[in-house]
This record gives structure tokens, C-alpha cells and sequence, in this order.
């Protein structure tokens, strides 16, 4: 609920606040420090790391013989066409079993928004690139897609059978 005296009006032409105009303006100190602020100078104190990390697209692995019959099978065409039907621009899938997020963007476009960083996951992403090439939809992966790290796995303790004591 509004409550009139709240909240401060914003002049957004000048980018400062109605009540403290003065907020916006520059003092001599600054307008003097931003002419002698060299980019060797920015450089030095900008430490912020840059990640270059592989785009998604060339970490998918081409296709054998094998994986190209199953992505261009009828099966696999059908399914992405279903997909495509059965849900609404925006709604999402999330293939638990392939580690693959999928979302329709519009009638001709899906996009993979998250894949679990693992081998497995980048193969089943590249079988379904192709299905849906050829099925005639663009699947969208870069800069759409989220890596997820892989979840360790739980070490499953296996009794062995010893003898029973009545």
C-alpha cells in the first residue's frame, strides 16, 4: 500500500533525487580526478577476475553413428514435437535423468536454461540439439544456459552376509 511521504520522488531525466539535487552533481576533486585516471591506472585497481569460461555449444561432443539413428528417430522427433505442444512459452521441463533444464521460449524456439556439468548430460544435450534441428525447432543454449555442479555421489554402505546367531 502507498503511504503518501514514504517514498522519495526520483527525477529520472536528471538521475537525482527531488530532495537532494545536489546529490547528483560532481564536486571539483572528482571532475579533476576523472581527467587524470588513465586506463593503466584503472587497470592496476581493477581486480575483479574474469572467468573465461567454454560456452556450452563447444562443450557438446559430436555424434557417433549410434547417438545421430537415435536423435533423428521417429521416437525422439515425435517427443520434441510433444514437448513443443504440451507446453506454453515460458513454461519449463526439468529432465531429472539427463540433467537438462528445458524451457519453450515460442512456438518455433526452446532453450536449455541449466545442464549438470557432466559428460553424460553435455552427450544427451547434443542427441537433443539435433532432434530438435531436425525437427525444425532452434534450440537456444548460449548465453541462456546455467552449468550446475555435479552432486557427489552418496557412498552406499554394503553389508556383507556373516553368519546369524539364533
Amino acid at each position: 500500500m502507498y503511504q503518501e511521504g514514504r517514498f522519495k520522488r526520483f527525477n529520472a531525466y536528471r538521475g537525482v533525487c527531488f530532495a537532494h539535487p545536489e546529490a547528483g552533481e560532481k564536486t571539483e576533486l572528482e571532475k579533476k580526478g576523472e581527467d587524470e585516471m588513465t586506463m593503466t591506472e584503472m587497470k592496476k585497481y581493477d581486480d575483479t577476475p574474469i572467468n573465461k569460461v567454454k560456452p556450452i555449444a563447444d562443450r557438446l561432443p559430436n555424434l557417433d553413428e549410434e547417438d545421430e539413428n537415435l536423435a533423428l528417430s521417429h521416437q525422439q522427433l515425435a517427443w520434441c514435437h510433444g514437448f513443443m505442444d504440451n507446453h506454453k512459452d515460458g513454461q519449463t521441463f526439468w529432465m531429472k535423468s539427463h540433467g537438462i533444464h528445458l524451457q519453450r521460449v515460442n512456438e518455433t524456439d526452446a532453450r536449455c536454461i541449466a545442464i549438470v556439468d557432466h559428460p553424460l548430460c553435455y552427450e544427451a544435450l547434443a542427441i537433443l540439439w539435433r532432434s530438435f534441428e531436425r525437427s525444425g525447432i532452434v534450440l537456444q543454449v548460449d548465453p541462456y544456459t546455467v552449468t550446475i555442479p555435479p552432486e557427489p555421489r552418496k557412498e552406499q554402505v554394503v553389508e556383507e552376509p556373516g553368519l546369524e546367531v539364533a
